[in-house]
This record gives C-alpha cells, sequence and structure tokens, in this order.
C-alpha cells in the first residue's frame, strides 16, 4: 500500500486513533479500475475513503494538462448515496482550466456513505484522453455547521458580503462601550480612540503605513486602524460589538481585508473576511466553501484572483482512550483555494494526513484543538506553506495533490536544526525572495519562555535548517499567543510580539531597536501587526468642528483616511455662499487645529478645504457657524 509522507516514522508511534481520522491512503485506490494509457487524475476531493464530509461539499477532480470547457458537463459525474440516492448537479471547469468542479443542486444526507464517479473521456485538444476515476465518501452524522452567506446571496457576491440589517457600514454608528485602556480624545471624532505609544524611533520608512487592528475583548471597543509611520492616526473604523475582528491588512492588488465573525472557544473565528477599496467602501467579502465558515488567522488574495483561507472545523469526539471526554469538541484544520467563481479547487483537512497525538496540546479537556493552523504562505514553486502552532510545525503542502512534502519542527521532523533548538507554538511563517524563511516564534516550549523572530535558510535537498538571523526585544518580551514578523524592502523586520502586550517593533538587520510602538493598555490585543505602502482616498469630506472656550474659538478639522492631505485652506463668510481664504495651515497630523484670531472672527460661517502635495483642491469640510447674535 502507497504511505503519504513521514507515514513510516509515525507507524513506529503506538497509538490507539478512531477510524474515522486514519488517513494514510493513497489519493486513488481503485482495485476495480482497469489500466490506462489516458492521462490519471492527479487531485480528488473529497479524498478518496474521506469521512465525515459536510454535505453542502462540492466535487472536485484535477488533471496535470488543461481540459476543454466545452467537454464539460453534468453527465460526466454520477454521484449516489446511500439514503438520499443519485445526485444531478452543475459541472463547471475552474478557471485553471484543470479542475472541475461538481455542484450537487441538493446536499447529501447526513451520515450516509456516498459513491462518485468521474466518466473522463475525450476532453482535451486533439481528442486527448483523460482517465475515469471512482471513489467513495462518508457525509458527517447530524447538524453541521454552513456557511454565513444568507440564503437569498450567492458565495462571493456583494450581498453576500454585506453584514446583516442594523450593522452595515452604512447604519447608525455602534454604540460605544467604555474604553478601560488609554484612549486619546479629538475634537473632530465622535468616539475615544485608543491611545498610541511610540518610542526609539530612529531610521524607519516614509512611505510605509502602519496596519492594525484591536481585537474584540469584553471591556473595550474594536477598531481597524492605518498609522503613519510615527505612529500618528490616519484611518479609524470603529467596529460593532459582539464579534470577533483580526488580520486587518493591505492584499497584493491593493484592497483591504479584514475577518469579522463569532470568537470560537478555541481561539479560532467562524465568518467572513470583508474586503474594503482604496475608499474604505465594503466591496465584497469570502466565505468558505463546502459548508464550512472562514477561520480568522490568515486570507491571502492571489495574483490569479484566487483566495487562500483556512476553516477551524468543530466536532464532537470521543476522547475516552486518550483519557479524555467522550463528548469532547475536536477542532480540524481545514485549508481552501477558491478560484474566481469561488468555486473551491484545493481543500486540505489536517486529521487526513495527520496523526493528531502527535500535538502538543490537552487532548483530555472539553475543547481539543489538536492542530491550530495560523498562516500560509504560497512558495516561489507554487506549493502551500502551513504553520501549525499546536504541533510546532511548518508543512510544506503540494498544491496539486495534497500530498505532504516535507515537515519541519515537532515531533516527526525532517529537518536537522544545524546551529538552532527550532521553534515552538510558532506564528507566522514567511518565505522571503532571497530563498530564506521567518517565523516568528512565539517560545511557549521554551524555559524561560521568550519570543523572537528568527530567518532560516532552507536546505530542501539536504534537509537541513540553518539560523541565519534572530531578534529577541531587550528587555525580553514573551508573546504567550498571537504575533508575526514582516521582511521589509529595506530589510528592516517589522514584528507583532503578540498577545498579552500589543506592542511591535521595527528592528534593523544588524539587530538595532528602530521603533517600538504600543497601543494602550490593558485590555487591548493585537494579532498581527503591518507596514505597507499605502494610498487612502476616501469618498467623505473632511471634518470641521468649532469649539469657543473664553474669549478664543478654535477651529478643530480632520479627514479620516486621507493619506494625500499637505495642508488646509480655512475659509470664511458672512453667508454659506460667500467664502473667502484667511489662512493656509499645514496639516499637523491626524487632527490639526487653527485658532482664530479677532479679526478672524467676524464672519458667520467657515469650513476648510483639502489640499494636496501639489497645491490642489481636494474636497472641502462641513460648514460650521459660529453662534454670534449677529450670524443668522
Amino acid at each position: 500500500m502507497q504511505l503519504c509522507c513521514s507515514a513510516m516514522k509515525r507507524l513506529l508511534v503506538a497509538v490507539i486513533l478512531p477510524s474515522a481520522l486514519l488517513a494514510c491512503q493513497p489519493v486513488f485506490i481503485d482495485p476495480l479500475r482497469a489500466p490506462s494509457s489516458a492521462e490519471a487524475p492527479v487531485y480528488i476531493q473529497p479524498r478518496a475513503s474521506a469521512q465525515r464530509v459536510l454535505p453542502q461539499t462540492t466535487i472536485a477532480v484535477r488533471y496535470s494538462s488543461t481540459l476543454l470547457a466545452d467537454k464539460i458537463h453534468p453527465d460526466l459525474f454520477v454521484v449516489q448515496g446511500a439514503r438520499s440516492g443519485p445526485h444531478k448537479g452543475m459541472a463547471v471547469l475552474s478557471d485553471d482550466q484543470r479542475t472541475i468542479i461538481f455542484t450537487p443542486l441538493t446536499p447529501f444526507t447526513p451520515g450516509e456513505s456516498m459513491s462518485a464517479r468521474f466518466e473522463g473521456g475525450a476532453l482535451g485538444t486533439a481528442g486527448k484522453q483523460y482517465d475515469s476515476v471512482e471513489f467513495t465518501f462518508d457525509i458527517a452524522p447530524g447538524l453541521v455547521a454552513t456557511t454565513s452567506a444568507t440564503a437569498e446571496s450567492a458565495p462571493g457576491s456583494i450581498e453576500a458580503a454585506t453584514p446583516a440589517a442594523g450593522t452595515t457600514s452604512q447604519a447608525k454608528p455602534p454604540t460605544p462601550r467604555p474604553l478601560l485602556a488609554p484612549t486619546r480624545r479629538y475634537a473632530s471624532v465622535p468616539v475615544p480612540l485608543p491611545l498610541i505609544t511610540v518610542t526609539n524611533h530612529i531610521s524607519t520608512s516614509a512611505d510605509n503605513y502602519i496596519f492594525v487592528n484591536t481585537a474584540t475583548t469584553n471591556t473595550v471597543n474594536s477598531y481597524l486602524m492605518i498609522l503613519d509611520n510615527r505612529g500618528e492616526l490616519v484611518y479609524y473604523k470603529e467596529l460593532p460589538t459582539g464579534q470577533s475582528y483580526t488580520d486587518f491588512k493591505k492584499q497584493p492588488n491593493g484592497l483591504l481585508t479584514y475577518f469579522d465573525g463569532a470568537l470560537t472557544e478555541i481561539g479560532g473565528g467562524n465568518g467572513i473576511y470583508r474586503v474594503l477599496d482604496s475608499s474604505y467602501n465594503l466591496v465584497d467579502g469570502y466565505h468558505a466553501g463546502n459548508g464550512y465558515r472562514a477561520d480568522s488567522h490568515d486570507i491571502l488574495l492571489l495574483p490569479n484572483d484566487h483566495a487562500l483561507l483556512m476553516i477551524y472545523h468543530e466536532e464532537s469526539m470521543d476522547m475516552t482512550a486518550h483519557g479524555g471526554k467522550p463528548d469532547a469538541k475536536f477542532t480540524d484544520y481545514v485549508v481552501q483555494e477558491l478560484d474566481r467563481s469561488r468555486n473551491v479547487v484545493f481543500q486540505w483537512r489536517a486529521s487526513e494526513y495527520l496523526t493528531y497525538t502527535e500535538t502538543y496540546a490537552d487532548l483530555t479537556g472539553a475543547n481539543v484543538d489538536p492542530y491550530h493552523g495560523n498562516s500560509i504562505e504560497v512558495l516561489p514553486d507554487g506549493n502551500f506553506l502551513i504553520s501549525l502552532r499546536h504541533f510546532s510545525q511548518i508543512i510544506k503542502l503540494n498544491r496539486q495533490t495534497g500530498d505532504i512534502i516535507w515537515r519541519m519542527g515537532g515531533r516527526y521532523n525532517d529537518f536537522t536544526f544545524a546551529n538552532d533548538d527550532g521553534f515552538s507554538y510558532q506564528h507566522d511563517a514567511r518565505w522571503l525572495p532571497n530563498g530564506r524563511m521567518t517565523v516568528f516564534d512565539n517560545g511557549n516550549q521554551r524555559s524561560p519562555p521568550f519570543s523572537r523572530a528568527v530567518e532560516y535558510e532552507v536546505d530542501e535537498t539536504n534537509m537541513i535548517v540553518t539560523r541565519t538571523w534572530q531578534y529577541s526585544h531587550d528587555p525580553s518580551i514573551y508573546g504567550a499567543y498571537m504575533g508575526n514578523a514582516q521582511r521589509l524592502p529595506d530589510d528592516n523586520t517589522w514584528i507583532g510580539w503578540g498577545g498579552p502586550r500589543p506592542i511591535a517593533s521595527e528592528v534593523t538587520p544588524d539587530g538595532k531597536l528602530a521603533q517600538d510602538i504600543e497601543i494602550g493598555t490593558p485590555g487591548q490585543l493585537v494579532y498581527r501587526w503591518f507596514k505597507l505602502p499605502w494610498k487612502g482616498d476616501p469618498e467623505t469630506t473632511p471634518a470641521l468642528v468649532a469649539k469657543t472656550e473664553g474669549m478664543t474659538t478654535t477651529l478643530y478639522y480632520s479627514w479620516n483616511g486621507a493619506t494625500e492631505v499637505a495642508s488646509y485652506r480655512i475659509e470664511a463668510g458672512k453667508t454659506k455662499d460667500d467664502f473667502e481664504l484667511i489662512k493656509t495651515q499645514v496639516r499637523q497630523g491626524f487632527e490639526t487645529s487653527t485658532a482664530l484670531s479677532d479679526n478672524q472672527m467676524t464672519a458667520c460661517y467657515y469650513r476648510v478645504t483639502a489640499l494636496d502635495k501639489a497645491g490642489q483642491d481636494m474636497r472641502s469640510s462641513n460648514i460650521v457657524r459660529l453662534p454670534r447674535p449677529d450670524c443668522t
């Protein structure tokens, strides 16, 4: 029998596993199929003999070479349920031109066994033949999770991305909650915002902006925030209470994404990734497919318009064989790739490839989270790199077949660490243009524990890992959870130190601390920090308020999200239709203020107009009226 990667090592470990989680069978097993000269498929989904498949699953078959779309039709699939009987559906060729997706018209029945056959045939150019394939899989029993899309909305549509009634970006503002952490007040902003403290600012790139969001806790509000390179606020969005928000960042295509969903008990999330454009408008949303809900840890929007996302799927599992509960909540980890039409063209379930008892996590509690994936990356060769925190392991996956290519770290490690003891409970494994890899090493299993950012050279031929750079904060910071390490274009490294302390640092290649930035504590949590170039062009207008104290009136004005403002033209008039320039004020930061002199207070109405770096008009603010007796 064919074995999956590292299976020989795992066979040496005597463990008792539920049969539902034994998954070292080859992808295609069909002893009844005669040998064929036609091209055989390299990937099917669900995996052959897969168990606990969700009823809403689609079926995918992929070949190595391209097919013709006009040759693909539903009758190529024969799908039969032991209870539900034959299933009709729709068949499409994905935009990769190699993966055929069959979508049943009705979900499968929970608990039933399924058989599927793809007929194959002359589906390519010049009559090229593609082999048929038959396989079986079992549907999960009982109630299962569904996607967070509404029944009226197709996955991926703008309507599906819009929040429920009462929580859209156009709805009334969220109800404020008291902020227990230190805050900063702006006169032109209606809500208090987290206090940002910056120290050790030495030599950081002015072209980058800081993307950060505070995660929900029971005591503080949540915000999306963009800061300039010196920590000054550029953009904020207060988010409705009662949800979990993480992973706010700019994608390579220039759009912004953040996770919006319910926080699960094991530290993942169930929900949707929302997408904003450069004007901060909600333009799209990404749900997981096949009946799953997206998790909060990572999403990548790829150059081919595909999306990579992750899933934490909870199901009941009898863990008494491992000293656990008979009805423990077991969390599987799933990776999905969606094509432009949001078809699932790749799905990988950790429980089908990894023995969960290799985990360092507790198996005896009510909640069992053996894998806890937290990052996914596309490698230069097109394969996937994933980080499994509770395995203390980084894994390379074959993007075409789903097979494990290698495993680094953890109990079953395919590499030798030449000059390093390895990482533990890590986050954020990223491949660099120089062919090396960075990891945020939380260091939970280190004694005494401390966290670091580390860079490795990975020799995939000789299976040797060599540490080439590392940085730990002085004084030491231990981020027990969360965290990331981002290599910047100037070779500085931007490090988010995880929780519980919401602090990030920029470090030079020779280990000098260029910047520390921290959000007011206690109560704030930050999953990841990013530094990225950005140009914000909000469709809103600048906000202007006037405040009088004693004999002095001061104008306060800001433009939330605008990055191109260099100065403001202050204008005054006796009427709303007759404004004259009284002063030009250089932008002072997020909020700029101007105290009016006695001769500038003779007007009734005031407004400001933002000017760009070339001195060109952008947009004018609202108009304010001074409470003067002679102003009607």
